[in-house]
């Protein structure tokens, strides 16, 4: 079954073979339907896919059955983000954090959630320990913009584009939608989908391109993934 949901999991997130990727994580889930393991995988398909409420009950299931796993707890993290809870992600992708501290990109998932529930200084402080490392430089323009210093946000995207942009191109569009410029956000998100990005995936409910979602290339972009449009 394990062997099965990394099946789905490669099908539906890097080969955006949606339908045929649910198909075989509802095969692994029937045969069993409360491995940890198994119910994480399907957790992460389902936020990618626009099935928030499925993801929050697998993520939950999977932190219980298996309550020392820090990537089913960073799982549970990304159901709760995916709905807007940011105390809740906070919380869940701390506590991956506290069995695998050395992770900058859960770090910086940390500070996106604070800097979404409204706390940029308390994002710039989780951001301190890697702010030279590609995760902390794809924060910075966000968080000096949410600070409102506009100058040390036009230079940390600048760094961010001159040293990760392609590599992570998607970080480059979240910092452009969040700092309102959509025409610069769609051309990087075309530039992902080209690249076949792996996290474009999870566009569908991204909070960071929550500016994007009433302009009518973000349903465009969604249905060239091969996602459902809409809710």
């Amino acid at each position: 079954p394990l062997a099965l949901s990394r099946r789905a999991m490669t099908l539906g997130v890097l080969q955006w073979e949606w339908d045929e990727g649910r198909q075989v994580m509802a095969r692994a889930l029937a045969v069993a339907p409360t491995d940890p393991r198994v119910a994480g995988n399907a957790a992460t398909l389902a936020s990618a896919y626009g099935e928030l409420d499925e993801a929050l009950r697998l993520a939950t299931l999977g932190v219980r059955g298996d309550p020392l796993n820090p990537n089913l707890h960073a799982g549970l993290a990304y159901a709760h983000y995916s709905r807007n809870e940011f105390a809740e992600a906070e919380e869940a992708w701390r506590t991956a954090l506290e069995f695998r501290p050395g992770s900058a990109f859960w770090r910086y998932r940390v500070s996106n959630a604070l800097m979404l529930a409204g706390d940029a200084e308390g994002a710039l402080d989780v951001i301190g320990p890697i702010a030279e490392d590609q995760w902390g430089v794809a924060a910075l323009p966000m968080i000096h913009h949410e600070l409102g210093s506009a100058a040390q946000s036009d230079q940390a995207l600048a760094d961010l584009i001159e040293r990760y942009s392609d590599v992570n191109p998607v970080a480059v569009a979240e910092a452009h939608a969040y700092r309102g410029e959509l025409d610069e956000a769609f051309r990087w998100l075309d530039r992902s989908f080209d690249a076949h990005s792996l996290r474009l995936a999870y566009l569908k409910h991204n909070p960071l391109l929550a500016d994007l979602r009433s302009d009518p290339r973000f349903p465009d972009l969604v249905s060239r993934l091969g996602l459902p449009v809409g809710p």
